[in-house]
């Protein structure tokens, strides 16, 4: 079995790397960390993760129905 591939999403490089970390320790592979909602959509389309952990406050940059349109089904 592969490791599930995550997009992890926040701004603060001391969180997102904990965040990272966690995620590591349960068994999950953290594709990227990006610092703005912007940079996501690019990411999604590079990494296809199979899930996508956003900030909340990032979200607000990109209508987050939008990012349905980029992450590919």
């Amino acid at each position: 079995m592969f490791a599930q591939r995550i997009l992890v999403i926040e701004d603060e490089r001391i969180l997102a790397s904990n965040i990272k970390k966690n995620l590591q320790k349960l068994g999950y592979s953290v594709s990227e960390i990006t610092k703005s909602g912007k940079e996501a959509i690019t990411k999604i389309a590079e990494t296809h993760p199979h899930l996508v952990l956003i900030y909340i406050s990032l979200a607000r940059e990109i209508d987050s129905g939008r990012y349905s349109t980029y992450y590919p089904k």
